[in-house]
């Protein structure tokens, strides 16, 4: 079996890495632009008694959940396109896309670091709505900062 470069490996790497980051802030925006839509929502829990806490991590498990998915339909498509990358190739790349427990697991807490982080700003940019105001249809738009930071992300 041939062996790869250290530096290709390195620089799919990078490259991979930097496509994760680029989807995260994807989210990040698509969710904080969305958030009109779900304020009604925050504002109704927070008015029958719902702490802060809980809708944070409402949404936090929101975002891990979107990443799950995520993670398996990269899965199921890997696994689909790698015996045609290998027929058009000409070369037998993997046995199987995992070998073992342990290699599961890992890329299982990779996705679960990755819809935590993308999910923090957005859960509490959600749970910052005053709930009078929402329900009073009095949606404030963000400023300084706050818009800054979104901008920065576009």
């Amino acid at each position: 079996m041939p062996v790869g470069s250290k530096d290709n490996v390195v620089t799919f790497a990078a490259i991979a890495a930097l496509i994760i980051l680029i989807a995260s802030v994807n989210y990040v925006n698509i969710t904080t632009a969305r958030a009109s839509i779900r304020a009604k929502e925050v504002g109704v829990r927070k008015t029958l008694g719902g702490s802060k806490v809980a809708l944070v991590m409402q949404f936090l498990c929101e975002s891990v959940i979107v990443c799950s998915l995520a993670l398996i339909l990269a899965i199921a498509l890997g696994e689909l396109f790698l015996s045609a990358f290998e027929s058009i190739t000409g070369l037998k790349l993997l046995e199987n896309l995992f070998t073992g427990l342990m290699q599961f697991g890992t890329v299982a807490l990779i996705a679960l670091a990755i819809g935590l982080i993308a999910g923090l700003y957005p859960a509490f940019y959600l749970t910052a709505f005053e709930p009078v105001r929402v329900l009073k249809g009095q949606i404030h738009s963000r400023s300084g900062s706050k818009n800054r930071f979104r901008n920065a992300l576009v």
